[in-house]
């Protein structure tokens, strides 16, 4: 909420190696860190994405795999051939989570976490694809969601993609 000496974190690419130094709070029932500075270390590198599936993270109650999907918490994947089931706007409809489905019906929840996917009520001009697009891929980083994520009920493992063109529509019907 308040600037950082050094780097400002809005200029930060994909790529670009930073050390951050913060303090460690307890926010939205997730551990996270709030920074005092950080300084960037290199720019550019290649950031690789790692493909994996669905019933690596869930499955079809969407309820995590810890065993397969734990490797997985905190890298770039990218999954593929996915159907949107369902969309959830929050934070006053400014944002969207996605609930899609791979052939085998295992649950994946794509969540707007980094707001790469601005909906136009939030200044962007994402359109969230309605049930039944198909997704040819959707990449993003997997996280933990301190929304029940084991067991029943939770949301399981989620992906929150952090740049528009982690989102590609493949063949769809017409919406």
């Amino acid at each position: 909420p308040t600037p950082v000496p050094g780097i400002d974190v809005l200029d930060l690419r994909a790529g670009d190696s930073v050390a951050v130094t913060g303090v460690i709070i307890f926010f939205g029932n997730e551990s996270e860190i709030t920074p005092i500075n950080i300084d960037l270390i290199d720019q550019g590198r290649d950031v690789f994405v790692t493909p994996i599936n669905v019933s690596d993270l869930n499955d079809d109650t969407q309820t995590n795999q810890l065993e397969t999907g734990e490797q997985w918490e905190g890298s770039y994947v990218e999954l593929t051939n996915l159907r949107v089931d369902s969309r959830s706007f929050f934070s006053g409809g400014n944002r969207v989570s996605l609930i899609c489905s791979d052939q085998d019906g295992n649950l994946v929840n794509i969540s707007d976490r980094f707001l790469a996917s601005r909906l136009p009520a939030n200044g962007g001009d994402f359109v969230p694809p309605p049930p039944n697009a198909v997704f040819d891929t959707i990449r993003g980083v997997v996280a933990h969601s301190a929304n029940g994520c084991t067991g029943a009920g939770g949301r399981g493992y989620e992906i929150y993609p952090f740049k528009s063109e982690d989102y590609v529509i493949g063949v769809s019907p017409p919406f």
